[in-house]
């Protein structure tokens, strides 16, 4: 029933006719090639698209890139403020990003990369349609975010800068995914917010302003901006009482429906308001809420994902978030009761995108299709990539792989380094029992594994399994050296030394907690773990 919903609205999004009063818009983005992977050069990136943006320099070479990143803050009250403000703001921080790297003294070229709907009449000009994900700034709505950009950077008259090209976040993961993997049609983001993109015939892309695009090329890439499906009521039989809570106590009521039954941004409240609407009914906690959890916003959707991440029958990162809340000596059986309500909240959210997802893998009917997925909730839920792809498996016949799994090749390097990771699991934890700890790191490394060891995509190179053997080995270096990395990079950092320089400090504290219980403890007898995979230092980064 999503499915058929979704395509309908999809197809009056599409219709010239039937566009402007589409709930669906389906914007064309008038960029009709992806990626071969052969691009070089210098580039930046400004990625808008959340209460944090990100200031990217990229150089490309032939099936290789280096980049580097840093992450700058919104405060609420520029979310909130003039638009003038905000992008003020933004052309600062490029500034100074620019300086650092002394680069000022060139004319760089910009992909501008805003996550919010946009109309587009070109690849330099875009229209804000509307806000979202809590952003309400005033006299940009109606207005071409290019030329603010452009007039905000030219204020300051330090930097060169030359805006070559404005996008959504979905088709930024699109092309990026497409520029490693070929059969790359679907874009998706599950973060802050989500939306999807793909590629559509350019005979069906019906809104493309004559003279802006190319009609002999076959293909256009179409931002759906599909967080606005159920807005007239469309979603109504999966709503619940907990969702119009959400969107009736929103910035933006009755709107971004879709997205909000999904998204990061609602995902820790949605929770939060059963566990108090349980609590309140004597299922909870004893019938007694605390004044903390009866706070909106109080319960974080990065909770969701922490306890998600507990192991079976294991409760350590539900209290410890239970206590910070107000909530101590708390029994297994709430612990499990909680940890079912995150599991709920995050099925729906997963399942909702996946028939999102299958829609378009419907209506493109190709064989073999890569979905680029990124976003906070995907990238740091434990469980949501296999969730997606479960769901989606039994919703369309097609071969759908992840981000990073696209060729048969990778397929078994992901199935070598899942071995890999259990059995130096079973090394950490001890044979007895199946490894827990891997649940919670194993994927992103394996991720980042896959990406860098391989020279082509294609091809499953001998250097890779020298690596795997190699951290067999040496495995208290490999692990905690790439769950480091894997977190300082989802966090815009891209510096090996840092990584290193984490794990010698923590490592130095733990030998000095060593030195002190030495008088009540015999070191000669070890504890199986190596003094980098001490059990605090494992915390310090899964709960980084």
């Amino acid at each position: 029933m999503v499915m058929e919903r979704l395509t309908a609205e999809m197809m009056k999004g599409l219709c010239k006719e039937t566009h402007e009063d589409a709930i669906v818009r389906c914007y064309t983005t008038y960029m009709q090639d992806l990626p071969t992977g052969n691009e070089t050069g210098n580039f930046l990136a400004l990625d808008l698209g959340g209460t944090n943006f990100r200031v990217l320099l990229i150089t490309l070479e032939k099936k290789a890139f280096d980049m580097k990143s840093k992450i700058y803050a919104i405060p609420q009250s520029l979310m909130l403020g003039t638009g003038r403000q905000l992008f003020d703001h933004i052309a600062q921080c490029l500034a100074l990003f620019v300086k650092d790297l002394k680069l000022e003294n060139q004319c760089l070229p910009l992909g501008f990369t805003f996550s919010f709907p946009l109309t587009q009449q070109g690849l330099t000009k875009g229209l804000l349609v509307r806000w979202t994900k809590g952003f309400n700034c005033s006299g940009v709505v109606g207005e071409d975010v290019v030329g603010l950009l452009e007039e905000a950077i030219a204020r300051r008259n330090d930097i060169k800068i030359d805006v070559c090209a404005i996008l959504n976040d979905t088709t930024g993961t699109l092309m990026s995914c497409a520029w490693k993997n070929k059969n790359c049609r679907i874009g998706l983001i599950v973060g802050t917010g989500s939306n999807a993109c793909y590629v559509e015939k350019t005979g069906n892309a019906e809104c493309a302003l004559e003279g802006r695009f190319h009609p002999e090329k076959p293909s256009m890439l179409i931002n759906t901006e599909w967080g606005a499906f159920g807005e007239r009521g469309t979603l109504d039989f999966v709503r619940t009482e907990f969702d119009r809570d959400i969107d009736d106590n929103s910035i933006n009521p009755n709107k971004q429906i879709f997205e909000k039954m999904i998204s990061g941004m609602y995902m820790g409240e949605l929770a939060r308001l059963v566990l108090e609407k349980l609590t309140n009914d004597g299922h909870l906690f004893g019938g007694k809420l605390p004044e903390e959890l009866r706070k909106r916003g109080r319960f974080f959707t990065k909770y969701v994902s922490e306890i998600e991440s507990d192991p079976k029958g294991k409760y350590a990162n539900c209290r410890e978030i239970l206590a910070e809340l107000g909530m101590m000596n708390v029994s297994d059986q709430d612990c499990e009761n909680v940890r079912y309500v995150c599991s709920v909240v995050s099925r729906r959210a997963a399942h909702l995108a996946s028939a999102g997802i299958a829609t378009l893998l419907t209506k493109m009917a190709e064989n073999n299709t890569t979905v680029g997925v990124d976003g906070s909730v995907y990238r740091f839920h434990p469980h949501f990539h296999d969730l997606m792809v479960e769901k989606i498996s039994k919703l369309q016949p097609y071969k759908v792989c992840g981000r990073h799994e696209g060729s048969s090749d990778e397929k078994n390097v992901s199935t070598l380094a899942r071995e890999t990771a259990t059995e130096m699991g079973r090394w950490l934890v001890g044979h007895q029992r199946e490894p827990d700890i891997p649940d919670v790191w194993c994927s992103p490394v394996i991720h980042k594994l896959i990406e860098n060891c391989h020279t082509d995509s294609e091809e499953l190179t001998i250097e890779t399994l020298k690596l795997f053997e190699e951290m067999i080995e040496k495995k208290d270096e490999h692990i905690l050296h790439c769950l480091v990395l894997t977190y300082l990079n989802n966090r815009g950092y891209y510096d090996n030394s840092a990584a290193d320089s984490a794990i010698v400090s923590w490592s130095d504290e733990e030998d000095e907690r060593e030195r002190e219980k030495k008088s009540s403890m015999d070191m000669t007898l070890g504890t199986g773990h190596s003094r980098t995979l001490a059990p605090s230092n494992i915390h310090r980064i899964l709960n980084w």
